[in-house]
């Protein structure tokens, strides 16, 4: 048995749904120790000197308030520290009782989500402009990402003569997806 936070299996679902994720460590847990992906997002730690400050201007851009609410900080920090008095937040759990996300970029899951999208069209595979077209990327950027897809066998790169290369999502893109929740 190891320790893992619950949180990497929630955050990763708000994720992959593009809801604003601020993970907030805390009770010794430092930004650096989080596992992926959850490291990839603005996360901030409690015992901070500017902790309060940077928490409501995160709420703040991603409410898109132009302004910070006129708060007591320091009467927010002793809230939350009493609040957290006899926490911990290590708590053992065994290795197969949560799912593990693997580290896949938020550009990798959108272009796993249209080559499935494709699938369902019945289309044979999707041509790398068309690809780059579909997530919104240049076709240099669009390789850049597919490269550690192909690597994992998440996606399947063909290859025509004298052609661009084509792409189809493999099974194990499609169960990635499903276990996300996003392919139901």
């Amino acid at each position: 048995m190891r320790t893992r936070p619950w949180i990497n299996f929630e955050a990763g679902c708000g994720w992959i749904k593009r809801i604003p994720i601020i993970p907030v460590c805390h009770s010794g847990l430092k930004v650096s120790q989080i596992g992926a992906p959850i490291s990839s997002f603005q996360g901030l730690e409690l015992d901070d000197e500017g902790f309060a400050t940077k928490f409501f201007a995160a709420i703040c851009k991603h409410a898109g308030f132009s302004e910070q609410p006129r708060i007591d900080k320091q009467e927010f920090m002793r809230e939350i520290r009493k609040a957290l008095e006899g926490f911990t937040s290590e708590a053992p759990v065994a290795d197969d009782s949560i799912p593990v996300l693997s580290q896949l970029s938020d550009i990798q899951v959108e272009i796993l989500k249209q080559l499935a999208e494709a699938k369902d069209r019945r289309e044979s595979g999707v041509h790398e402009p068309v690809l780059a077209r579909r997530v919104n990327l240049k076709v240099t950027l669009l390789r850049h990402h597919v490269v550690s897809l192909v690597k994992d066998n998440y996606v399947h790169q063909g290859l025509i003569m004298g052609g661009p290369s084509y792409y189809t999502i493999k099974d194990k893109g499609i169960s990635y997806l499903v276990d996300l929740g996003i392919l139901k």
